[in-house]
């Protein structure tokens, strides 16, 4: 019976130490599983900066994009309006001239009219005034 009991004895004894390392080999294998857990945090969050720096160089390369266009669209806009500005200007200036040429016709008209209006009537002297000042006003006013 002794020979019996070692031998379960034995075989109980070869079950503990196998459940033993099993259980070291599992220990064993969570620690390298921790192991692993933290690594592929590690490589996951750099990679997570990794895209944001990209996504970021992405997002500004297609703001500078944006923007020069629409610099460029202001430009050739600012170029017309200046363009459109410098043709009235233009007509401005010529309207003047025009308006000061018929304006010194008159005067001259007048220096040769006037003398025979004042051998008339005083009078006609002072309507010719009042209608010559409502005329250089209206040629001002409209000049402006």
């Amino acid at each position: 019976m002794n020979i019996m009991t070692d031998a379960v004895e034995s075989k109980v004894t070869g079950i503990i130490q196998s459940l033993n390392g099993l259980e070291d080999d599992l220990d064993s294998l969570n620690g390298k599983v921790g192991d692993m857990k933290k690594q592929l945090t590690v490589k996951t969050l750099s990679e997570i900066d990794t895209l944001l720096e990209k996504t970021r160089e992405m997002a500004m390369k297609e703001a500078e994009v944006i923007i020069n266009a629409a610099k460029e669209k202001a430009n050739v806009e600012s170029t017309g309006i200046i363009q459109e500005g410098d043709s009235q200007l233009t007509k401005i200036e010529s309207n003047t001239n025009d308006t000061m040429d018929s304006l010194t016709n008159l005067t001259s008209r007048l220096h040769s009219v006037l003398p025979a209006f004042c051998l008339r009537s005083t009078r006609s002297i002072v309507r010719l005034t009042s209608c010559l000042l409502s005329f250089l006003y209206c040629l001002l006013y409209f000049s402006s």
